[in-house]
C-alpha cells in the first residue's frame, strides 16, 4: 500500500521520488490511523486509503487548513488521506474500486471508529463530485494554491447528517441508483477486522511489521521531524 501510494504521488508530481519507494506518514505508526487496501484476485494491492482519527499528532491537513469549526462539532473526527488507485485499474474499474472503498470507509468509521466528521483535501476540479454526489461541504472558503504541488481545498461530511440527507435525496430512486442503499449494504468481499469489544481505535500494526516495513524498508525515523518523533515516543511509550 505504501509503495502504491508513493508511485501514484510521484506519477502525479505531488512528491519527489523517494529512494525507499514508500510513502509513510508519521501518523501511520499510531493506533488512531487505519490503512485500507483493495486487492485484485491475485492478492496485489490495487487501491488504498487511510483514515487518520484525531490523536497526538495534528491531522496532515492541519499543516495548511484550520479545523477549528470541525473540532467544535459533536463526535470524533478524522481525515481521509493517502488515497491511491493503481493506474491500470483507474479507467476500467477505478470507479468500482473507489466506490467500494467508500462503502468500507463509511461503515468502518461508523461501526468501528465512532467517527462522525470526515475531512478531506481535494483538488478544486473534484469539488462537484464530492459536494454534489457525496454531499461534502467546504470547511472554509480557503483555497490553497500549493498543497503537495497542486491547488487544494478542504471539505467535511457529518456522517449522521449525511445518513438523513441521503435518505431524503435518494428515496425516489431505484436501488441501483440509490447511494444510501449502496453505502449501507454489506458485501461479502469486504472483510472487516474482527474484535471482541467496541473500540475507538483498531490497530493491526505489530512490532514485526513496524521493524520490517517502517524501519528496514521505510527508514521511518529519517523521514520525520524531531518534534514528530517526540510526540510519537510519548504516545507509544508513555514517556518523554
Amino acid at each position: 500500500a505504501f509503495e502504491l501510494l508513493h508511485d501514484c504521488y510521484v506519477e502525479q508530481k505531488f512528491i519527489p521520488r523517494n529512494p525507499t519507494r514508500m510513502r509513510i506518514l508519521p501518523h501511520f505508526a499510531l493506533p488512531n490511523a487505519v490503512t485500507l487496501v483493495a486487492l485484485n484476485p491475485h492478492g496485489t494491492v490495487i487501491g488504498t486509503l487511510s483514515i487518520i482519527k484525531q490523536g497526538p499528532l495534528p491531522l496532515p491537513m492541519e499543516k495548511v487548513f484550520s479545523l477549528d469549526s470541525i473540532k467544535n462539532q459533536p463526535g470524533g473526527y478524522a481525515e481521509i488521506s493517502a488515497l491511491a488507485v493503481d493506474k491500470r485499474y483507474r479507467r476500467v474499474n477505478g470507479g468500482n474500486i473507489y466506490f467500494f472503498m467508500l462503502n468500507y470507509l463509511y461503515n468502518f468509521c461508523v461501526t468501528h471508529l465512532a467517527i462522525r466528521q470526515l475531512c478531506i483535501v481535494i483538488h478544486p476540479q473534484d469539488e462537484d463530485f464530492y459536494r454534489g454526489l457525496l454531499l461534502f461541504e467546504r470547511v472554509s472558503n480557503q483555497v490553497v494554491v500549493d498543497y503537495l504541488g497542486a491547488p487544494a481545498l478542504a471539505l467535511s461530511l457529518d456522517l449522521e447528517w449525511a445518513f438523513r440527507a441521503y435518505t431524503k435525496l435518494y428515496a425516489s430512486l431505484q436501488p441501483e441508483k440509490d447511494l444510501l442503499h449502496f453505502m449501507t449494504r454489506q458485501f461479502s468481499h469486504l472483510q472487516y477486522v474482527e474484535r471482541p469489544y467496541r473500540l475507538n481505535t483498531v490497530s493491526t500494526l505489530t512490532p514485526e511489521i513496524f521493524r520490517k516495513v517502517f524501519l528496514e524498508r521505510g527508514h521511518f525515523f529519517e523521514n520525520i521531524t524531531f518534534a514528530e518523533y517526540k510526540t510519537l515516543r510519548r504516545a507509544l511509550f508513555k514517556t518523554d
